[in-house]
């Protein structure tokens, strides 16, 4: 493994460590994760909604309230995560 290959590794888990300490109800929770020599596994909290980009590219058109409601979540999440 050569230096920008260490420094990826450790790029990497500094980020996994950083997102494993988020608690926000906007975020997915990331508990732990896992790996072998070919993969890395992540152990994160079930959502059942499914992500944002599926549900825009299912629907037509979002009610201005709901939409409203979206980006409220989402500037929240987004403000936690500067702090």
């Amino acid at each position: 493994m050569g230096p920008v290959d260490s420094f990826m590794t450790e790029r990497f888990f500094h980020e996994l460590q950083v997102t494993k300490s988020l608690d926000h109800p906007h975020i997915l929770k990331l508990y732990e994760c896992y790996e072998d020599t070919k993969r890395f596994y992540l152990a994160t909290e079930l959502c059942l909604g499914g992500e944002l980009y599926d549900y825009l590219t299912k629907h037509d058109h979002c009610e201005e309230a709901d939409a409203a409601l979206m980006i409220q979540q989402i500037l929240s999440a987004i403000t936690y995560c500067h702090r």
